[in-house]
Formats: C-alpha cells, sequence, structure tokens
C-alpha cells in the first residue's frame, strides 16, 4: 500500500491532502506500514505521479464491485425468471389415461435377462413392469413375447419361490401368454435343480443355452430387448 500526505497527523486521520499543500511542504511516504520521510520540496506533478496508481486501484475496485453487483442481479433474476416458467412437477393431467393414442401393429420380442435382481428383486420388478405395459400397449393376442432367462437372471425364478409378490407379477404375464425360458448351461454351471429350486419351470421351459435361444429367435424375426 502506497499513501502520500504533507502531514502524519494528516494520514493518521484518513484525510485527503493531495489538493491542498503548502509550497515547502514534506513529503511524507507511507510504504508497506513505515514513514520515508523527506526534506525536498514536491511538486503536483510528483503527486500525482505517486497519487495516480492508488487513484487507478480505486477505479479498478469499483468497476469490479459494479460487474459483480450485476452479476448478483442478473443470477436473481434468472432464477425469479425459472420460478415463473418452470414447468409443474407432480401434477399429472387427470384426462392422460383416457387420451386415445395410435395402437400397434402385431409384434415379436424377446426379452433377455442376464443381471440380479438387487435389493428386494427391485430390478426384476421393474423389468417384468416393462414387460406388463408392453403387453398392455401391443395387446396380448397381439404379441408373442418370449422371456430368456441367463446367468444371474435364472435367479428371478429362485426367488420368486420366496417372494410373493415377484411371483404373482411372473403369473399374471403367463396368464397372458408371455413364455418364460431357462438356460440349461447356467442351471448345471450353478448346481440348480430347476423342478425344486425354481418357481413353477417344466421341462418343456429349458432350452440349451440362452445365447443360442436369443439368436434362433432373431433370426425368425424377434426384436431383441435387454434392460
Amino acid at each position: 500500500m502506497l499513501c502520500i500526505s504533507p502531514c502524519r497527523k494528516d494520514y493518521a486521520t484518513g484525510s485527503r491532502t493531495d489538493h491542498l499543500r503548502p509550497a515547502n511542504a514534506k513529503l511524507i511516504v507511507y510504504v508497506k506500514k513505515q514513514f520515508l520521510f523527506t526534506d525536498a520540496p514536491f511538486s503536483s506533478q510528483q503527486t500525482e505521479g505517486f497519487l495516480e496508481p492508488m487513484r487507478a486501484r480505486e477505479m479498478m475496485a469499483t468497476k469490479t464491485g459494479k460487474f459483480l453487483a450485476t452479476a448478483a442481479l442478473t443470477c436473481a433474476l434468472g432464477v425469479g425468471l425459472y420460478e415463473v416458467i418452470k414447468p409443474s412437477v407432480g401434477h399429472s393431467n387427470p384426462n392422460l389415461a383416457e387420451l386415445k393414442l395410435p395402437g400397434y401393429a402385431s409384434q415379436k420380442v424377446v426379452y433377455h435377462i442376464l443381471d440380479s435382481g438387487g435389493s428386494s428383486d427391485a430390478r426384476y420388478k421393474g423389468i417384468l413392469g416393462s414387460i406388463r405395459n408392453h403387453l398392455n400397449a401391443v395387446g396380448p393376442k397381439n404379441i408373442d413375447l418370449r422371456v430368456v432367462l441367463q446367468s444371474d437372471g435364472v435367479d428371478l425364478l429362485r426367488d420368486a419361490k420366496t417372494n410373493a409378490s415377484l411371483a404373482a407379477m411372473v403369473d399374471g404375464l403367463k396368464k397372458d401368454g408371455v413364455k418364460f425360458f431357462i438356460c440349461r448351461n447356467t442351471l448345471i454351471s450353478r448346481n440348480i435343480d430347476p423342478t425344486t429350486d425354481l418357481y413353477d419351470v417344466k421341462t418343456n421351459d429349458l432350452v440349451a443355452a440362452g445365447v443360442a435361444e436369443v439368436t434362433s429367435l432373431q433370426m425368425q424375426g424377434f426384436a431383441y430387448l435387454r434392460l
């Protein structure tokens, strides 16, 4: 910090004295909290030379303050504008379920399930829920829908033996024509007995290999989906 004053008293009080100066006043320069004295007279030009950097810094500080104030105001206005035009959340159209939308042609689809169901079989329930939505959208009579269980996906039917809500979802889909197929290779490698360890599985529900079954269905024109 640099400050110039004709006397120590004026500096201490913080008053500006650069505009009034005796003809032979002493020059007191305050640099980094130290007073330096000189008996040599100094001109207005010399004073301005010292004061100009200080005034430049004051001007820069003023401009910076104005910029920050403008930025804050812009942000505030932006938030206010968003509050006015933001979409409503959580308020569904009560007539949306009754809205008539175009239907679908008949479809053939295979769902390939390979992953575990996670905590409380939430993932399995989500997949079965999507299959139910698919079935309802197209119509049970207009869709041939297969589900191939392989690897960790086989646990869907193992968990259904003890999870009543999961079993109910499987039963509902089967009732509407959905077919579930289980990879035999997975059962062998994991030592799983399909008749005792899995929910509602019969011999004709087994396929030699999950990947081969999916490939065969795709060659027959089935669309492939993995969720």
